[in-house]
């Protein structure tokens, strides 16, 4: 009965070390402590019976992974676990997002207004319309900077222009 107690107690071990790897900055120690009693407490429940062993075992394999991303899963919610993790990422998405649409509502609004080209479009190049700088797309062939265009689309990066 010896060898389950300690098996028991050595695989308590393990998942502890394990859960405490993602909270306390070790190096992997405690990751690879963790491991070592795992293994040991696995080969003590194998001394005390097959069954015993196997069920370690499993224990081990579906129980160690369980209890890291769990553990993972706490951390995110902790202040440190917050800044590291970004875990407010879906809202700065959100408001990136949020903020493409509405520059893409801005640059539809030019669409039919004439401007003037500061660098050569070949067929990429700058144009300026309403006195901002956009990068435009000619929908033609080359056109000369100075020359007048009109803004036909608008994309979220660019204009579409064609010479007026």
């Amino acid at each position: 009965m010896e060898w389950l107690v300690w098996g028991i107690i050595l695989l308590g071990a393990a998942f502890g070390l394990l859960f405490l790897e993602i909270f306390v900055p070790s190096a992997g120690i405690l990751g690879l402590t963790s491991i070592l009693l795992a293994c040991v407490g696995v080969f003590c429940l194998f001394r005390e019976s097959m069954s015993w062993g196997l069920g370690g075992l499993t224990t081990v394999m579906v129980g160690g992974p369980s209890v890291f991303f769990w553990g993972l899963k706490v951390y995110r919610q902790t202040a440190l676990g917050k800044k590291m993790t970004s875990a407010d990422a879906d809202e700065v998405l959100a408001a990136g997002k949020e903020r493409e649409e509405e520059e893409l509502r801005e640059r539809q609004k030019l669409v039919g207004q004439e401007g003037e080209v500061v660098t050569e479009l070949r067929p990429v190049g700058v144009v300026k319309v309403g006195g901002t700088r956009y990068e435009a797309l000619s929908e033609t062939t080359l056109v000369k900077a100075g020359e007048k265009v009109r803004v036909t689309a608008a994309e979220a990066t660019q204009l579409r222009v064609r010479r007026v």
